[in-house]
């Protein structure tokens, strides 16, 4: 037969159907000038006006005197002060405050500044408004300066850089460490590997000698954008990786945390009792306030009058449980002390924390998540995503001490201290394989270890929480937040009759599918339902609890590690052409569990965004708020007309 002759553009190479494709997948344009989103026009326009006066001299590699490397970027963000990770126009994002940062710290070329596809920059999770992250990784083309010549080179960062600990008003980042001792241990392994495939003594030398020079402009980079970062993000590492990382197709996995009050485990029908007395007594307040200042003069429209209270604490239209601008309703603070008071450990609440567990486990495995995101049908092949592990922990108290405005300084650094080793005990009781034990008998031992370390005299003198741990390949968006927002409705429900694990698919054991009480067939069903081709309408949970913990590049890390293997061996020859795409030079591995980061990342989690997430709560009541939203408008589950928004 004829064969059709090929198209322009059609195989995969540039400017083919298929890298068309990918742009679009990354929802990005090729803009003739910088990005409207990027700080490039009005940072270049400052620029030009000052030197055009004298005044003022470009940044180090703003006209491209370094030669670009492929590195990897690890940074962390609190994310409360900014619209999500990915640059977007007219609001502030991590990507423009981090773009500029490189610039000024002369990563990125005066050419190159606006325009992200130049550089290759891949993010390896797009977070979104609101949420924080601990690790994240921005895999780009950044120029690494030439370090000094000569014996009297500098081998630390500078002050201020890497390590420094130094956030600002964030309240800091956390342990002071040693860059030199850093970038020893981290590219310990990549230096054996190359004096491995040398001939000659001389030749490692030379060969642990230049990655010596490498590993110090890494950190004096990392030292130069921590000094043009904002206080709420911070650069811990950059690495140099092969040519054909890239920091999104090369992640096999991603893991959030989430922290949740366990007062949204309460049953519904406190709930209610506590928001319904917490309404009566501000009415009661106002009333009697109303009327001693003058009977005559009363206005029956004051928040204390008929249905003020309830239409502000149920969530009349207008009000959104994570609008800060609105004062706190009528009954709120009442409601809040009461909320607080409630424990796993009290009646009813390791039962609570049980089908919690059961129902997390549920969300593990491929399932369509079209009900879990917004605007997109069953039959869209994206939504289907792979969840790993779902799980909960013990549940830990936080100290008074540590959002308290006015707690002394070393007051507050006990109590943070007590904190983490409150929580580290609480995940250390998450259900076992072994075992299949729920943990629950620890939650109560680990809730008292943290009173106990935090000094606490009153029994209900702090607030307790879960630290909530999903590990999946990608999520869509809002997922995470609606697959918890979901599974804590379902866990305040009574669970109706015991699963019959035959009848259902089974759930891996160490996600709690064994716990001492199993979720409901009823909770099972609803749950299957959300999971199905139905169009169901899921709550969305506050983005405040929510952040990234940690990108996996496992896949890239084994390549790397076969390569070292490779030029180690005497008898293997070495391969002209790496697997990962490299220059044939063997690249440390892509993770931060050990050595000195890895104590900034554990210092900036528990000072910056754990001390964040525990001082809004409990300044601005967004969870309590959004109970009061879930309690008076309770979900059906129920699958709605195809022409009804959801």
């Amino acid at each position: 037969g004829r064969t059709k002759k090929k198209s322009k553009g059609q195989g995969k190479g540039k400017g083919s159907r298929f890298a068309t494709t990918c742009a679009e997948y990354e929802h990005r344009k090729d803009y003739e000038g910088p990005h409207p989103g990027s700080y490039a026009a009005s940072e270049l326009a400052d620029l030009d006006a000052q030197n055009a006066a004298g005044g003022g001299t470009e940044p180090l590699g703003a006209v491209g005197g370094g030669r670009k490397r492929k590195v990897a970027i690890l940074v962390g963000y609190c994310g409360a002060a900014y619209q999500g990770m990915q640059m977007n126009e007219g609001v502030a994002t991590i990507e423009a405050e981090l773009e500029r940062a490189l610039f000024r710290a002369g990563g990125i070329a005066r050419t190159n500044f606006g325009n992200l596809q130049k550089i290759s920059w891949v993010r390896a999770a797009r977070t979104d408004k609101g949420v924080s992250a601990l690790a994240n990784i921005v895999s780009a083309k950044i120029a690494l300066s030439e370090p000094p010549a000569g014996p009297d080179k500098p081998a630390t960062a500078p002050e201020g850089g890497a390590g420094s600990g130094d956030t600002g008003n964030c309240g800091g980042a956390g342990a002071q460490s040693d860059p030199a001792s850093a970038g020893a241990s981290a590219g310990a392994s990549a230096g054996a590997g190359a004096e491995a495939c040398s001939g000659s003594p001389d030749a490692g030398a030379d060969a642990e000698s230049e990655r010596e020079a490498e590993r110090e402009a890494e950190l004096a980079l990392v030292a130069a954008v921590n000094a043009e970062l904002p206080c709420d993000i911070r650069v811990f590492d950059v690495a140099r990786t092969a040519n054909s990382f890239d920091a999104k197709n090369n992640c096999t996995k991603r893991r959030y945390h989430y922290l949740l009050p366990t007062f949204m485990l309460m049953p519904p029908d406190q709930v209610k009792k506590i928001f319904a007395e917490a309404q009566a007594d501000a009415q009661a307040e106002a009333g009697a306030e109303a009327g001693a200042a003058s009977v005559e003069e009363e206005d029956p429209g004051v928040a204390g009058g008929s249905g003020g209270a309830e239409a502000a604490l149920a969530g009349e239209k207008g009000f959104h449980p994570e609008d800060r601008r609105q004062p706190p309703p009528p009954g709120l603070a009442a409601a809040k002390r009461e909320l607080t008071k409630y424990r796993l450990g009290s009646k009813g609440g390791s039962v609570a924390l049980e089908r919690l567990r059961a129902t997390l486990a549920l969300f593990t495995g491929t399932h369509k998540f079209h009900n879990y995101t917004n605007g997109r049908p069953f039959s869209d092949a994206s939504c289907q995503r792979h969840i790993y592990s779902f799980t909960a922990s013990a549940p830990f108290l936080v100290p008074s001490a540590l959002v308290d405005p006015s707690a002394k300084a070393s007051e507050a650094e006990r109590a943070a201290d007590s904190l983490a080793e409150a929580v580290k005990q609480a995940t250390a009781n998450q259900p076992s394989e072994a075992s299949g034990t729920s943990g629950a008998s620890g939650a109560s031992g680990a809730s008292g270890a943290a009173s106990g370390a935090a000094g606490e005299a009153a029994p209900f003198e702090g607030s307790e929480w879960v630290l909530l741990e999903v590990v999946g390949q990608s999520f869509l968006l809002h997922q995470i937040r609606k697959m918890v927002a979901t599974a804590a409705d379902l866990a305040r429900r009574r669970p109706g009759p015991p699963v019959d694990k035959r009848s259902t698919q089974a759930a891996p054991q160490d996600a709690g599918q064994d716990a001492g009480q199993a979720v409901g067939e009823e909770t099972a069903a609803i749950l299957a339902r959300t999971l199905g081709s139905s169009k169901i309408n899921t709550s969305l949970a506050p983005s405040l609890g929510l952040y990234l913990d940690r990108p996996f590049f496992e896949w890239y890390n084994r390549d790397q590690e076969k390569l070292i293997a490779n030029i180690a061996s005497a008898k293997a020859k070495r391969p002209k052409r790496e697997t990962s795409g490299g220059e044939g030079v063997a690249r440390r591995a892509l993770e931060w569990e050990t050595g000195p980061v890895a104590a900034e990342l554990v210092a900036f989690r528990e000072k910056v965004i754990w001390k964040h997430v525990f001082r809004t709560e409990a300044a601005e009541s967004v969870f309590v708020r959004w109970l009061a939203i879930e309690a008076n408008y309770p979900h059906s589950y129920q699958p709605v007309a195809p022409t009804q928004k959801s």
